[in-house]
């Protein structure tokens, strides 16, 4: 009786050295990994990852010193460190937005990367589902390139080809590294994870010889999505699982041109499937797919021509759900079936799936291209919009294609500061913040109602012109380190340049209260306003000088005053700042004896 062929090729005594070597169908997948990186770059030249909270997540990085981290979605700190490490080497914002971008588009091409490494030796025809599944199924979403749940859909393709193949010992690091990320990544990962066990589960029915891996591993998501159910906060989190919500995303961002496409995604799907049970396969028949996906290309590529047909498609993070799941279900029905039927279905990319990914792949970037430009033309429209307008503070409202614009979003006025450096001279607020911005000088970049307080990126000058009302306000805004308070009051140490900001409706003059303290003896403190040397500090034998007397000539609007020690710095015993003087219990005073408010 002849041997059954085995429907996936075992890696069991396979040398290395032939198995790594660049085979034909890699030039095919390398084929397929250049068209979805061309979009990807053009994304990023046009900060496509800025779209909706991408602008805010960049923003408060920036603006902090430290990576956004948004509803306790842990990896997105490793994921925006490398943003502020390349703010050490440049404070241009266009290549830190590009950074940013870098990092946020890159998932498509790395899961598929990935994919390609798990199944090319031994299953390469099980590549064409992550093709489908990214390429097709989330493609209505990808523009919202900062949405974990998207994200995590994508990452887990990887891992479960891995499973479908039996989990070969080489996949076992990897698929244990990415369901950590994607466990700390988002919410999703419960029915992620759920499903991947499943999925274990049953190929390990089916493949008595791999279950001493896939059990353990099938367990292992099971705990891990119990314990990230268990973190799931209340509020938005609890909110987005809503039936109503739900419903709300499906018919927002799955409904029209989406709708058609997806029907067809999911026929493309079957029509693949049905395809690898047949013996023979007409040359004709080959081209179903391709023609099915190109009417599916067709259609998003109509969808993405027009900027408010897709201003809601950050709604598309809700249908991710269930259509990437479903086409997973495609994935898993494909290796069960092969090794149910003990055909050798999976251990060639037939020229049927060649075709159709090479088509799903034209499709993703032909579309996306276009919505990333489209995005791009959008800002550009906005920055024109703020260049035009002779406020400081532009109603969201007022832009461009407003309401059916995708910068109808609480976001936008991060984004709009984004493109004016580090001292924004304007903003865009929601509508109706205008008003309460010049009231209070409060500016709501968190969310309608909200007032922000700045850290590295300067918005006291912007504020202070919008509220001020030609009142007194100062801050400190570099040269020092952190504020001490104590029980005799509160004292800012310098380490030899430490920089006060006046900010006053008229020229006048400013004294100050409190005491100038020096770290070493026979010092000398130079005062100079606005770029020139008005006063100088001298320290004798004793440390200390009181500030009465001392009054400063001010100019309207900004008046920057620097306070410059002649000697080094030193140390303090157990202490590791460089101190150089300090300030105890300063406040400037208006020469109408007017205090000053402080905004830090």
């Amino acid at each position: 009786m002849a041997q059954q062929a085995e429907p996936i090729a075992t890696e069991a005594g396979t040398d290395d050295a032939v198995t790594n070597r660049f085979l034909p169908v890699d030039r095919w997948m390398l084929l397929i990994l250049t068209l979805f990186a061309i979009p990807l770059a053009i994304a990023v030249w046009n900060d496509a990852a800025l779209t909706w909270d991408g602008a805010y997540y960049l923003f408060r990085t920036l603006d902090t010193g430290q990576p956004f981290i948004a509803h306790d979605r842990l990896i997105d700190a490793p994921l925006h460190w490398p943003i502020l490490w390349a703010n050490r080497l440049t404070d241009s914002i266009p290549v830190l937005r590009a950074v940013f971008g870098v990092l946020h588009v890159i998932t498509p091409l790395l899961s598929l990367a990935l994919s390609w490494w798990v199944v090319r030796r031994v299953a390469p025809a099980l590549i064409i589902w992550p093709i489908v599944g990214i390429g097709l199924a989330t493609l209505p979403g990808q523009i919202n390139f900062i949405s974990e749940g998207i994200k995590a859909h994508q990452l887990i393709w990887p891992v479960l080809l891995a499973v479908l193949i039996g989990l070969p010992g080489r996949t076992i690091p990897m698929a244990g590294l990415v369901s950590l990320v994607i466990m700390y990544l988002h919410p999703a990962a419960v029915p992620i994870f759920a499903a991947v066990a499943g999925a274990a589960l049953a190929i390990a029915y089916l493949r008595p010889t791999d279950r001493e891996r896939l059990t353990p591993f099938a367990v292992s998501l099971l705990i891990a999505a119990l314990l990230r159910y268990g973190m799931i906060g209340g509020g938005y989190q609890t909110g987005e699982m809503n039936i109503e919500t739900m419903k709300r995303q499906w018919l927002n961002s799955a409904m029209g041109l989406p709708g058609i496409a997806l029907a067809l995604t999911f026929l493309t799907a079957l029509t693949l499937l049905g395809a690898s049970r047949l013996r023979t396969i007409p040359l004709v028949a080959r081209l179903v797919p391709p023609a099915i996906v190109a009417v599916a290309g067709g259609a998003l590529t109509i969808w993405a021509m027009d900027s408010s047909l897709w201003s809601d498609a950050l709604e598309f993070r809700g249908p991710t759900n269930i259509v990437s799941l479903g086409i997973a279900g495609f994935a898993f029905a494909d290796a069960a079936l092969a090794h149910l039927t003990r055909t050798p279905t999976l251990s060639s990319l037939p020229r049927i799936r060649q075709n159709a990914g090479q088509a799903i792949a034209v499709a993703f970037a032909v579309v996306l291209s276009i919505q990333s430009i489209g995005y791009g033309n959008v800002i550009d429209d906005m920055n024109d919009a703020i260049a035009a307008s002779p406020e400081q503070c532009i109603p969201l409202g007022t832009l461009p294609d407003m309401p059916e614009s995708p910068l109808n979003l609480w976001s936008t006025p991060s984004l709009s500061l984004l493109y004016q450096g580090w001292t924004p001279e304007k903003v865009v607020l929601m509508d109706g913040e205008c008003e309460r911005a010049m009231q209070t000088g409060a500016l709501s970049i968190g969310g309608p109602g909200t007032s922000y307080d700045s850290t590295r990126i300067d918005l006291v000058p912007l504020q202070w012109q919008l509220g001020g009302a030609g009142a007194c306000w100062w801050d400190e805004p570099d040269g020092w380190h952190i504020a001490e308070v104590t029980e005799i009051g509160r004292r800012r140490w310098s380490d030899g340049t430490g920089t006060i900001r006046l900010f006053v409706g008229g020229p006048t003059t400013v004294a100050f209260t409190g005491e100038l303290i020096s770290f070493t003896q026979d010092n000398t403190v130079d005062i100079i306003v606005n770029g020139k040397r008005v006063e100088s500090v001298i320290f004798g034998a004793g440390q200390e000088r009181s500030l009465d007397g001392i009054s400063l000539d001010l100019q309207a609007g900004e008046n920057v005053i620097e306070l410059v020690s002649a000697n080094d710095a030193g140390r303090a015993p157990g202490d590791p700042r460089d101190l150089a003087f300090s300030l105890l219990n300063v406040e400037p005073v208006l020469g109408s004896d007017q205090l000053c408010t402080y905004r830090p």
